[in-house]
């Protein structure tokens, strides 16, 4: 069996400071529960742009605030060695990636209902006790996506009284 190499974190040339932000939170995290680390942006690349089976993108959902004080949600993008998304996964089985990317703006909207203590209210119990006191993380998603997604269909029906997240920042 080879071990996994642990590479820095670095972000993408001409990130933005939300994306040098962020690896500097994935530092502190993934050195403490020593899983290997990729590379970051605000923008994940069209999937023709770096075609490389042993490649994985990961949509991580980040807290914003902007310069009001309201709190948001945005898509921060790793890319990470195969290898090593199995290994973040943590046992659990590799979920459909690509629906999981189309749900991105359904993750981030779930966030904000999630901070606003709206899970109950929407009949998303499921979600609410997986979540037990955590924050709804990428990580969450990849590793329990029955639960997630359907937390995503289910608030869908009530799209109009949530608010809309913005996928990406300016860089």
């Amino acid at each position: 069996m080879t071990a996994l190499r642990t590479e820095p974190v670095f972000p993408l040339p001409g990130a933005s400071p939300l994306a040098a932000r962020f690896v500097r939170h994935l530092r502190e995290i993934r050195g403490r529960l020593a899983l290997p680390t990729g590379y970051v942006a605000v923008r994940r690349p069209a999937w023709g742009e770096l075609a490389d089976d042993d490649l994985v993108w990961v949509a991580h959902l980040v807290a914003t605030i902007d310069a009001s004080g309201r709190i948001g949600d945005r898509a921060v993008w790793e890319r990470l060695p195969a290898a090593g998304y199995r290994a973040w996964l943590a046992g659990a089985p590799v979920p459909d990636r690509a629906v999981l990317e189309a749900a991105v703006p359904g993750l981030l909207r779930l966030r904000a209902v999630h901070r606003e203590g709206r899970l109950p209210e929407l009949g998303l119990t499921d979600l609410a006790a997986l979540l037990d006191g955590r924050y709804l993380s990428a990580r969450i998603a990849h590793q329990h996506p029955q639960v997630v997604l359907a937390a995503v269909a289910r608030a869908a029906a009530h799209r109009p009284s949530l608010p809309h997240p913005r996928l990406t920042e300016s860089c």
